[in-house]
């Protein structure tokens, strides 16, 4: 054993694994180091972590067709695939691969030894192998420039109408802000377009992919290395990632927005260019979101003959995704922007409803309100809400 595992605690799932139905090794020195892994709980990759008397030890992250495609071409660190995620499990394996415990972790809890050095891509000799693995034949170009989605709302080779339309929104806004911050917004391309606006063209093989027109392809690759870059510190280093937007509000609202899509939709996105490739998934964006939420508080000092800060209402669209009286709390999904509103429920609110359960919000992105908050500077307080409708609503 080469590190100490004795706060692991008992292990917490054993009973819901198998035997492994696939088990190739990818990279091996001294011994199998990384592995692409099926079984009954699904798709992951396996980093080696210790040797103990009657088992080996392994960090599994559950996967994605599109993110070991993104691994293979570059698109992500082999270190992101485990640090990245809000989960990942600790699979003991004896003899013939048999699951003897299994754990659930967050990659704090792993000793950072154990993970790939930050930025290491996967090895070269192992690309070509793993893509061959998941039987994928690119046809990418290295000359041209693609976004990819996958996850929740892609079944096979389709999206879903209204997730396509908010994803590539959401990307385009992005690129405009990029493109602000980089003080190249007003540039006009001979047709009179933006010079970061983004043209759709025809859809290629394997997840759904979006062949890119840029209006301005050396502006689309400069707003897409400012993109990289956000990205990296979305995940890495989330004081620089807030230095880096502080003098860009308008980017920092942007850049949050998305997050916050990719993870009400369980979306990925991967962005190849000629110099870049970018991957982002749907798991891990919460600590970025919670950096980028805009102040409540004034962030100049008040002095003593200027009014006091009062509190305004605000009225958002969207559905509960928390709601309870005891104790009266609420987290409230905004559907236009896609932020989180969280706080306390108004006493008065508490009353009129208070035993009567009929009248309590229901939870879920399938019932949509109207709701009343009063936003102040320590706390949002729900004062009421408007039932909208009920019905199948899975992305709007």
């Amino acid at each position: 054993m080469r590190f100490d595992w004795s706060k692991l605690g008992p292990p917490s799932m054993p009973e819901a694994w198998d035997y492994p139905t696939r088990f190739d090794v990818l990279v091996e020195y001294d011994g199998p180091q990384l592995a692409l892994v099926e079984h009954s709980m699904g798709r992951s990759l396996a980093l080696f972590a210790d040797f103990l008397p009657d088992r080996v030890r392994w960090i599994f992250s559950a996967t994605s067709i599109l993110e070991l495609e993104a691994l293979a071409s570059g698109g992500v660190a082999m270190r992101g695939v485990f640090s990245r995620k809000d989960n990942l499990r600790i699979v003991d394996l004896g003899a013939r691969n048999k699951p003897l415990a299994v754990w659930s972790v967050e990659p704090g809890d792993i000793p950072q030894k154990i993970l790939p050095v930050r930025g290491a891509p996967l090895p070269a000799f192992a690309r070509e192998p793993l893509l061959k693995k998941l039987k994928v034949r690119t046809s990418f170009n290295p000359a041209e420039r693609r976004i990819r989605f996958a996850g929740g709302p892609v079944h096979e080779h389709t999206i879903e109408f209204a997730a396509l339309a908010r994803l590539s929104q959401w990307i385009q806004n992005l690129w405009t802000a990029i493109g602000e911050a980089l003080g190249i917004h007003e540039i006009r391309e001979r047709d009179g377009m933006p010079s970061t606006a983004l043209m759709a063209a025809a859809n290629g093989p394997g997840s759904f992919s979006i062949d890119v027109r840029a209006a301005n392809e050396k502006v689309f690759d400069l707003v897409a290395q400012r993109y990289d870059t956000l990205v990296g510190l979305a995940f890495d280093d989330l004081e620089k990632l807030s230095a880096e937007l502080s003098q860009h509000p308008e980017l920092a609202k942007t850049f949050r927005s998305y997050l916050g899509v990719l993870e009400e939709l369980r979306a990925e996105a991967f962005v190849e260019t000629p110099g870049a490739r970018i991957y982002i998934g749907c798991q891990g964006v919460n600590g970025a979101r919670e950096v980028l939420k805009p102040s409540k508080r004034a962030s100049t000092p008040r002095n003593d003959n200027e009014t006091p800060e009062t509190s305004t209402d605000l009225v958002i669209r969207g559905y509960f995704d928390v709601f309870g009286v005891a104790p009266p709390s609420f987290k409230f999904v905004d559907i236009d922007t896609g932020d989180l509103v969280q706080g306390s429920v108004a006493q008065s609110l508490v009353d009129r409803i208070s035993g009567r359960k009929e009248q309590e919000a229901a939870v879920g992105r399938m019932t949509r309100y109207r709701i009343t908050v009063e936003r102040g500077p320590d706390d949002d307080v729900l004062k009421g809400f408007e039932a909208l409708g009920q019905g199948n609503f899975p992305f709007d």
